[in-house]
């Protein structure tokens, strides 16, 4: 995909069509990760700066990094992934230890919540999210079982490759219902500060980090996508550019040659390590602009810095094949757990 960059073993931005294999590492550790969104009832240029500074102030305090505070931690994990639907007694353990105490819990690196405009003036809530150490989990467990080569897999028909196609569902659940919970949070946020209330029928899930079983070229295939969009035929998704880039709301032109895929957004151009090494942070602050945001923690945010990411414009000019943009929407908040 034109976002393509480096990734442990398998570059991530990357889209594989296999037989009769499954390769978790072409599905990525964070199971299910990608970006939900919805729309709200209000409509207008600007927002006032001290509404989104108290709005950002209550997200640090109600979405952590890590784990929850007992007082927000969840007492059962939803209905679509109780933990016994899991396959290993371990996995079970750590989905009701780990699982209830991540569940609405953001992550770090490039996850984010960002409050942003579209080309008309209605405000949306994004959230970038995935599994969080259960996705890690899985992977790691079902590894150890894999077939080894250079890059390990499962046979997806043997008992091994049904077990884990399986657990991978039920990480990508996890990971819908994980951003769902910061969704709604967020969005409790904006209805208090605005006065405003939700579109429920704009809401949009958009995973990248999974594999599914697909009809291509008159053949049935597993098809891994890692950090990669879905984009079949009208299939609406959500592709995110750089802290300051603002988004893409797109509908997939379903383009047989790439699967039925797109990028998943802009794609880095330089490692974390590099960017610390060679970005500025008075640089960073001023590509930022106006978009509130942890500015007194830009120092730890530079490896996210919109010099670091490609141009989300031209990501989208090399794709122009494989979906149109529906919605161009930009960046008024941005929320990064350090």
């Amino acid at each position: 995909m034109p976002d393509v960059h480096l990734g442990q073993r398998v570059p991530n931005g990357c889209v594989l069509a296999t037989c009769e294999r499954i390769y978790p590492e072409a599905i990525g550790r964070d199971i299910g990760c990608g970006l939900s969104a919805i729309c709200f009832d209000i409509q207008s240029d600007t927002i006032p700066q001290s509404v989104l500074a108290s709005i950002l102030a209550k997200l640090e305090r109600l979405v952590p990094s890590l784990k929850q505070p007992k007082h927000l931690a969840a007492r059962t994990l939803p209905d679509s992934c109780r933990a016994e639907q899991l396959s290993d007694p371990s996995l079970v353990r750590q989905a009701n230890r780990d699982g209830l105490l991540q569940l609405g819990t953001l992550g770090r690196g490039n996850h984010f919540i960002e409050l942003e405009l579209d080309q008309v003036g209605y405000l949306w809530v994004l959230v970038h999210s995935g599994s969080r150490s259960m996705g890690q989990a899985i992977t790691d467990w079902h590894l150890r079982n894999s077939q080894k080569s250079a890059i390990d897999y499962l046979e997806l028909y043997s008992d091994g490759g049904q077990v884990y196609l399986g657990d991978m569902q039920w990480a990508i659940r996890y990971a819908s219902e994980n951003r769902l919970l910061m969704l709604n949070r967020t969005a409790d946020l904006v209805e208090e500060g605005l006065k405003a209330g939700l579109i429920e029928s704009s809401y949009i899930d958009s995973p990248h980090n999974f594999a599914r079983i697909e009809g291509h070229f008159g053949r049935q295939l597993i098809v891994h996508r890692k950090s990669t969009n879905s984009a079949r035929l009208g299939e609406v998704g959500i592709i995110p550019g750089s802290m300051s880039g603002g988004s893409r709301i797109v509908v997939g032109r379903g383009h047989p040659e790439s699967l039925n895929s797109s990028s998943h957004g802009a794609g880095r151009t330089m490692s974390r390590s590099e960017s610390f090494e060679n970005l500025q942070i008075k640089h960073f602050k001023a590509r930022m602009g106006s978009i509130v945001f942890r500015k007194e923690h830009a120092d730890r945010l530079l490896d996210e810095s919109p010099a670091a990411y490609r141009r989300l414009s031209d990501v989208m000019q090399a794709q122009c094949d494989l979906v149109a943009t529906r919605d161009t929407l930009k960046t008024v908040l941005n929320y990064k757990s350090l």
